[in-house]
């Protein structure tokens, strides 16, 4: 008993270290940061959503997501008096809760952040042992975007949160609980839609057929809830209209930017002056139809589009952030980042020290979880981990954003501390113990995945 209490204490302490570094880099990015919204337009008034359709703009994350959250007020999802399919509800919902008062945003996520740090130590723990624990919490912990976007009127640091409860949850076997919550990741971002079929596999390889059942089917709850009061105000169903706006103006564009040659600016202009020849104004019928348009355009040319998205990829894997959250401490204008290295802002030497750090530590984080999978140990967990990571990569593509892998980069990090696991899983080191169903389909035991 004495050596297991001896055992633990490194342990805890390791953890506790982990908590409170994470937890100091935020505070200090929020305290010193001079600005909390991700563009720097000001809030002015929002345009309609159709007219963010037809006309190809998007300016202002940030301030729609507060417009969102003014709008709740007065009872519209919507920044302008209209019921608004643009965004999904549950990150607005937060800034309502909070009384759009920023310090009390920056705070809860500054919690959100802290937490999931904490989970991705829990995640680990259970699949891989403390070691690997305790790895994966550090690398959550120092993570430049997961830092970042603590700090800023984003959904990414809700987004993480959710979906490394959603797996925690999962390792936990709550299957119902954790469909619920991925259906709920869904809500904060629509780009999750689709993230629990790494988990559904792993239920399948297992012939554990109604759980997977029951976690497709938690996991779709939320999403209809909303696609059914899209239905019932707009009259037709659908999640969000980003979905056609992203798909026409990110995915088509860049394919016709590389056919053409011509500048984006350009081509956005050109398919904004097509997408205005819609009739209808009904938004979910003009994200539909420009989804349409869209698709057409990559069928008719689906060599170069896979090539285009592959190449799409890359950025998004190891692009940087580094150069946003120098620049906000510093008080400079956001530029790229090849400009902070060239020093042609005075931000340009912590720019480049802080983007080195970044992009090694990702760099690290993708050879270790490569070398990882090449051992049989757990490899079926592993492959589950890295698929959530290349979910979000893949389809976030050809975006050339490293924002977008921010909700994968967890599962990244506990697949990359998994080398340091032990060939005996954690669950195996004592006798399993028998899982009774509880409500909904749930288990009581709790072995590892």
């Amino acid at each position: 008993m004495n050596q297991q209490i001896d055992s633990r204490r490194p342990a805890r302490a390791g953890l506790i270290a982990v908590l409170f570094v994470a937890l100091l880099l935020r505070v200090l990015f929020v305290v010193f940061s001079r600005d909390p919204l991700y563009t720097q337009r000001g809030p002015g008034l929002l345009a309609s959503e159709v007219d963010y359709l037809k006309k190809g703009i998007h300016p202002s994350d940030s301030q729609e997501f507060l417009g969102l959250a003014r709008g709740l007020n007065s009872g519209v999802f919507g920044w302008d008096g209209k019921p608004n399919t643009f965004r999904t509800p549950a990150y607005p919902v937060l800034l309502f809760v909070c009384a759009r008062r920023i310090p009390l945003v920056l705070a809860a996520q500054i919690v959100l952040s802290v937490s999931s740090v904490l989970l991705a130590w829990a995640v680990a723990r259970r699949m891989f042992g403390v070691r690997a624990a305790l790895a994966a919490g550090a690398f959550m912990a120092v993570d430049v975007p997961s830092v970042l976007f603590a700090g800023v009127i984003m959904a990414e640091t809700l987004l993480v949160f959710a979906m490394m409860l959603a797996c925690w949850l999962f390792v936990l076997r709550r299957t119902f609980w954790a469909g619920l919550v991925l259906g709920g990741a869904t809500l904060v971002k629509p780009v999750a839609v689709l993230a629990f079929l790494p988990l559904a596999v792993v239920l399948l390889s297992r012939r554990n057929w109604r759980q997977a059942i029951l976690l497709v089917a938690c996991s779709l709850a939320l999403p209809g809830v909303w696609v059914g009061r899209n239905l019932l105000r707009h009259g037709r169903p659908g999640l969000t209209s980003i979905a056609g706006f992203n798909l026409y103006y990110s995915n088509a564009a860049r394919l016709e930017q590389v056919r053409s040659g011509k500048s984006g600016s350009a081509v956005r202009r050109a398919l904004a002056a097509r997408a205005g020849a819609i009739e209808s104004d009904n938004p979910l019928a003009v994200s539909s139809e420009l989804s349409s348009m869209a698709t057409a355009r990559i069928l008719a040319d689906p060599v170069r589009y896979a090539a285009v998205h592959a190449k799409g990829m890359v950025p998004i894997l190891f692009g940087v952030k580094s150069d946003d959250a120098v620049s906000r401490i510093w008080g400079t204008e956001h530029g790229y980042l090849g400009e902070k290295w060239r020093g042609e802002s005075k931000d340009g030497p912590a720019t480049a020290v802080l983007a080195w750090f970044e992009l090694l530590l990702t760099g690290a984080a993708a050879v270790l979880a490569v070398a990882s999978m090449l051992r049989r140990h757990q490899r079926g967990v592993k492959a589950m981990l890295l698929s959530l990571f290349l979910y979000y990569v893949v389809l976030a593509s050809p975006v050339t954003d490293g924002r977008m892998r921010v909700p994968g980069t967890p599962f990244l990090y506990i697949a990359a501390a998994s080398i340091l696991a032990s060939g005996i899983s954690p669950g195996a080191r004592s006798k399993p113990q028998s899982a009774s169903a509880g409500p909904a389909g749930c288990t009581t035991s709790v072995p590892t995945v």
